[in-house]
């Protein structure tokens, strides 16, 4: 399955809370109750330098459903102005799914 494509803006100095609900190929959600989530903001997808790590965060109240964030702090200490991202869901039997991915763009702060 390719992966959606999500493109978002970082306020800097703001809490950023990204929720996304992970659907497969026939509009079901998927089970991520032992799957192990990772989402990474890197400037190019082939660097070996990761801008920011995204706190991956299950909703036991919604199948499929994960929040990704940035405190306040981190969104506040970024300085780049375009880059790209994704998220990866490895599931207990090792498989892995490439589940979103996209651009992202810092918005930079004025008032400190």
């Amino acid at each position: 399955m390719a992966a959606g494509t999500y493109n978002f803006e970082i306020n800097q100095g703001e809490t950023l809370s990204l929720g996304l609900i992970f659907k497969d190929s026939t509009g079901t959600a998927i089970s991520l109750t032992t799957a192990t989530i990772k989402a990474q903001i890197r400037p190019t997808a082939s660097s070996n330098t990761i801008i920011a790590s995204l706190l991956a965060t299950k909703d036991s109240g919604v199948a499929g459903r994960v929040v990704l964030s940035l405190t306040a702090a981190q969104t506040g200490q970024l300085s780049f102005t375009s880059a790209v991202w994704d998220c990866l869901v490895t599931f207990a039997d090792g498989t892995t799914l490439r589940a979103v991915q996209g651009a992202v763009t810092l918005s930079t702060q004025v008032t400190r």
